[in-house]
């Protein structure tokens, strides 16, 4: 097995930033008495203090038989005989997308040129690998591009 990170990105930065609003708010919350609406941002910034931890530990693995993707908990995993087509792109984002923001991209997230598009990236639009299946898009951003395609690519010459 071949392990490649995600390419930096600062987009734990963006969320630790959000999560220190959040707290705030609900630090501003609790002092005005206003205990139930500290209780309804808490969630939202314990949920963001664990993305900012997720993040950086972004990986994509080559295995024998799949490829990976890893981000926290989150894991989907993509057979080699099921690939069709791997291609760099810069996609062209819907404005409804939903979960990305700065410096990451992650999930189902729409796009106006590809259609819905299962993200496990550090961008959200630019250079993403984009492989596709027959039945869904991947959209991922290894750090060594160069090196991650050549490792795939001999792991779809194998038989």
């Amino acid at each position: 097995m071949r392990v490649y990170p995600a390419a930096p990105s600062r987009g734990s930065l963006w969320i630790l930033g959000m999560t220190l609003v959040i707290l705030a708010m609900v630090a501003g919350s609790w002092a005005l008495g206003l205990w139930w609406l500290a209780l309804v941002f808490l969630p939202f910034a314990l949920f963001s203090i664990l993305l900012a931890i997720w993040f950086p530990g972004m990986t994509y693995e080559l295995g024998d038989r799949v490829l990976a993707a890893r981000c926290g908990p989150f894991q989907f995993t993509v057979p080699y005989r099921d690939i069709v087509e791997v291609a760099r792109h810069d996609l062209v984002l819907n404005p409804i997308s939903c979960v990305r923001g700065p410096g990451y991209a992650l999930f189902w997230v729409p796009y106006a040129d590809q259609g819905v598009v299962m993200m496990c990236a550090t961008r959200a639009v630019r250079d993403i690998l984009l492989i596709s299946t027959s039945g869904r898009k991947y959209g991922f951003t290894p750090d060594d591009m160069d090196g991650f395609l050549e490792e795939l690519g001999r792991r779809l010459e194998e038989p």
